[in-house]
């Protein structure tokens, strides 16, 4: 009987080691993520203005999934000569962890570092830096 149990814990410890370790697993991870800023400021957030040309960025969510899958939904709006148009955002991909460290990759846009901290995601990119909050 002992043999059995020793055997059995010994089966238990390499198994254990085969699963994600809480540094790379994505299960505390799975969630939205909302944007709450950009570059520090609230949303809507005024990407550029150009003339008589607004482009706002409304809002943007990140669902991430325990698969290590997640999709994006976001929604701009460009505001040209009192004409005003939304146009809508959807992307998905997967995503690894390392510690703090996450990596999306974007089935549009490639590879996109970000950090996850505390319920929050930042990801820096061209010039900005969005912070979404679970």
């Amino acid at each position: 009987m002992r043999r059995t149990i020793a055997i059995l814990a010994v089966c238990g410890i390499v198994l254990s080691s085969v699963t994600c370790s809480p540094l790379t697993s994505p299960l505390d991870l799975i969630g939205t993520y909302a944007l709450r800023t950009v570059n520090g400021g609230s949303m809507p957030y005024t990407l550029s203005q150009q003339g008589s040309t607004t482009v706002l960025v409304l809002d943007d969510t990140f669902t991430l999934t325990s698969s290590g899958a997640y999709s994006e939904l976001g929604h701009e709006q460009v505001t040209s000569g009192g004409v005003v148009s939304v146009s809508v955002l959807i992307d998905a991909g997967t995503f690894t962890r390392k510690n703090t460290d996450v990596m999306l990759n974007s089935t549009l846009f490639g590879a996109r570092p970000a950090s996850v901290k505390g319920g929050r995601l930042t990801i820096v990119q061209n010039g900005l830096t969005l912070v979404y909050q679970m």
